[in-house]
């Protein structure tokens, strides 16, 4: 009984290792969102004329 008592595992528990996996899937994917939105916030400032030079009418500007 002492044995059982003074012995702790070093292994990591199943459910932080399952729990840390899902928590870095979550900030990954929203990263990857972040990421898309950067681009259209970034084609939304353009001006009408801006767009244009670069082949894009303003709908479509509001669609990538």
């Amino acid at each position: 009984m002492a044995l059982y008592d003074t012995h702790r595992s070093t292994a990591t528990p199943t459910s932080t290792v399952l729990a840390t996996r899902i928590a870095d899937l979550i900030l990954n994917v929203g990263d990857r969102l972040s990421a898309i939105r950067l681009p259209r916030r970034s084609a939304l400032r353009l001006s009408d004329r801006e767009l244009r030079d670069l082949g894009l009418e303003r709908y479509q500007a509001e669609h990538l």
